[in-house]
């Protein structure tokens, strides 16, 4: 025999409290798998208007419990729930067209209808008070406990037809596939890409933000690879510029930059990055890579570029930054990204971290980024135009460098001789 959820005999607010409450676990974690894909497949930016949208279905289901109130009934909404949410994310998974007409915003809709039946048939303030903290504790246990357990296990397919053209995609289209695997969690998702390019392999970040480890024999100072050593051109040069003695790499990725650091003499180098699962890729491909990220010279550290610099009282002879939360997809309304790391006050910290006649390096890859990063440069010393140097390699269509535009500042001023 089955019984209702508002049987007579039963404490009928306890399971009212109960059932919302496991409803919000299901629909903190299905917020959280929702901006994961949003992030993956489109840009992260979408993951706002995404949330946008849910807290918006929020809204639209209170006002049809408004309207249809009487026709609805709590059980019914509680069981649809869980039952929509694989389906809505085996569409949303698959195709555009469900992202655009807000599929993904539907157990939202229902569990705004299911929450204001719920508050609007207790007359007790107290149960209220009840039902909105239960509601609140199991969004939150769904966020922070259950999603980051099941995200990493949902399917997104960063080769299909749905979304944007990421940066892996372009990768995968101009250079072939060889080998693809990658980790995922509740808060980035990690490929390693190995392409028909046998001596670069690929680690993207979310899809678009890609760093490199490649082929190198861990002993000469060039690699064998001509397009390798192209890539290599203004990070070599920007290194050529001042002491080695101790280099800072923000944003050090697979191995890449550390490798041309070692190249170019560096004695002691600390390689920040925020991704742990690119610097275990890095260290799997390590001995195919030269052993950078291995050698008793590289301390890697696991941390955010600026919340590093903040903890940081040493000072560096070089302070590089290459690509740092920066996209080549410019065009595509990402022109924004690098703004956290290279806001005024972000460069004015890396400026004062440099040792005498020390060096800050920024490479960018478009123009709009390199002109934007030489404003905040000037803004943070004052407009000392003599105190930074600018070089930009000529781009082609045909052969793409995305390591193109080096920026050099220091707190000093630059001599004739020195340029």
């Amino acid at each position: 025999m089955s019984v209702s959820l508002f049987s007579p005999g039963r404490p009928r607010h306890l399971v009212t409290v109960l059932a919302l409450a496991a409803a919000a676990i299901l629909l903190g974690a299905w917020e959280l798998a929702v901006t994961r894909l949003a992030s993956v497949v489109y840009f992260f930016d979408l993951t706002y208007l995404a949330l946008a949208v849910c807290l918006f279905g929020l809204g639209a289901g209170a006002l049809w419990t408004r309207r249809y109130g009487a026709r609805l009934r709590l059980t019914v909404l509680l069981v649809l729930l869980p039952t929509l949410m694989p389906i809505a994310w085996w569409l949303i998974s698959r195709y555009d067209a469900a992202w655009i007409g807000g599929i993904f915003a539907l157990p939202f809709v229902l569990f705004g209808a299911a929450s204001t039946l719920a508050f609007h048939r207790m007359t007790d303030p107290r149960q209220r008070v009840r039902l909105y903290a239960a509601e609140v504790v199991g969004a939150a246990l769904g966020l922070v406990l259950v999603g980051p357990m099941v995200v990493p296990w949902l399917p997104m397919d960063v080769l299909g037809e749905i979304g944007t053209q990421t940066h892996l995609r372009d990768t995968v289209d101009g250079e072939g596939l060889r080998e693809h695997r990658y980790e995922a969690s509740a808060y980035a998702r990690t490929d390693l890409v190995h392409t028909n390019r046998e001596s670069v392999a690929y680690v993207f970040t979310d899809a678009m933000f890609v760093t490199r480890s490649v082929q190198w024999d861990g002993q000469s100072t060039y690699f064998d690879d001509p397009h390798v050593e192209d890539l290599a051109r203004l990070k070599r040069l920007a290194l050529l510029s001042g002491e080695l003695d101790s280099v800072l790499l923000l944003g050090a990725g697979a191995g890449f930059d550390m490798a041309v650091a070692l190249q170019s003499g560096a004695q002691h180098i600390d390689a920040v990055e925020v991704n742990p699962q690119t610097i275990e890729f890095g260290r799997e491909l390590d001995a195919w890579a030269g052993g950078a990220l291995s050698d008793p010279k590289v301390n890697i550290h696991l941390a955010e570029a600026r919340r590093f610099m903040a903890a940081s009282s040493d000072r560096w002879d070089h302070i590089n930054l290459t690509l740092l939360q920066t996209s080549p997809a410019i065009g595509r309304g990402r022109s924004h990204v690098d703004g956290r790391v290279l806001t005024v006050e972000a460069v004015q910290t890396y400026l004062d971290h440099l040792k005498p006649l020390g060096m800050l390096a920024v490479i960018q890859n478009t123009p709009l980024l390199a002109e934007r990063t030489r404003l905040s440069v000037l803004a943070a010393n004052g407009g000392h135009y003599d105190r930074i140097v600018e070089l930009r390699l000529p781009t082609s269509g045909d052969v793409y460098n995305p390591f193109n535009h080096l920026l050099l500042a220091r707190n000093e001023a630059f001599d004739e001789l020195e340029l």
